[in-house]
Order: C-alpha cells, then sequence, then structure tokens
C-alpha cells in the first residue's frame, strides 16, 4: 500500500476541491491530482510518495509545521507504478528540482555514479519515501 500527501485547495467557485503536490504547489513543476485518474508527471520526473502511513502522516505533521501553516494537506491512499526507493530529495524552487530530475535522468539511463554535489539543499528523504512514475489517488485516509 502506498500513501501521497497533497496539498487540498478549495475553487472558490463553485465549491469544487483540488489536489495539488504537497511541497512544490506553488511552482510550474506542480502537480494537479484528480481521485480515480492515473496522473503521470512532466518532464521526465517521477512522484513522491510513502510505503506507509505513519510516516505519511509525520512528513504531513513536519512539513505544515517547518514550510507553511497555511496549507491544507491531506493523504490519500494510491496506487503506484514502478515503485523505487529513493535516498535524497532537493526542498527548493524549480530550477534546483529540475536540476535533481535531470541528475536523476542521466543515472537511471547510464548507469553511471555521478555527482549529486550539483544540487543546492540536497538532503535526505523523508524514511519510507518511494520514487513513481504515476500516481491514482483512491481514498482520502487522513
Amino acid at each position: 500500500m502506498y500513501y501521497k500527501v497533497v496539498n487540498r485547495i478549495l475553487n472558490t467557485y463553485g465549491g469544487s476541491e483540488e489536489f495539488h503536490s504537497a511541497v512544490v504547489y506553488k511552482y510550474t513543476c506542480s502537480i494537479q491530482y484528480e481521485i480515480g485518474k492515473w496522473i503521470k508527471p512532466g518532464d521526465g520526473s517521477k512522484i513522491f510518495v510513502f510505503n506507509d502511513l505513519e510516516l505519511a502522516k509525520k512528513f504531513l505533521n513536519v512539513e505544515q509545521r517547518t514550510f507553511n501553516t497555511c496549507k491544507d494537506l491531506c493523504i490519500f491512499e494510491c496506487s503506484v507504478k514502478n515503485p523505487i526507493k529513493v535516498e535524497h530529495v532537493a526542498y527548493v524552487g524549480d530550477n534546483d528540482i529540475r536540476c535533481f530530475w535531470r541528475i536523476w535522468s542521466k543515472f537511471k539511463n547510464k548507469h553511471k555514479k555521478i555527482n549529486l554535489d550539483s544540487i543546492n539543499y540536497l538532503t535526505n528523504a523523508p524514511q519510507g519515501t518511494f520514487l513513481v512514475s504515476q500516481v491514482k489517488l483512491t481514498k482520502q485516509v487522513f
């Protein structure tokens, strides 16, 4: 079972809900999710999910306290395609995120040892983090 932390945004026109990337929701690389629909990111990137609900909750709590308490974060149970355990993430804006994915693609495509030092603010991924090629939100669980 996998879990996705998303930012819930209420649409003031009609009262509908939208679900966006939790961390990068203000950037052009943000992804909009729909319940019951397979979502695939652009630019050869991947989607971050958790393999444990308690670890997803821990991430949600840290994210709300550290970065922006105004976010309305929630957690969905989800189906995924091609999960890969990840060890590092970059917490910053568009340029560094895109740099991370460029380097990740080189590594995955050529299986060469790479230097991740060119990525600013590279840090260890939260425990239980996986990268997936596609995700489908199925049920809100928190």
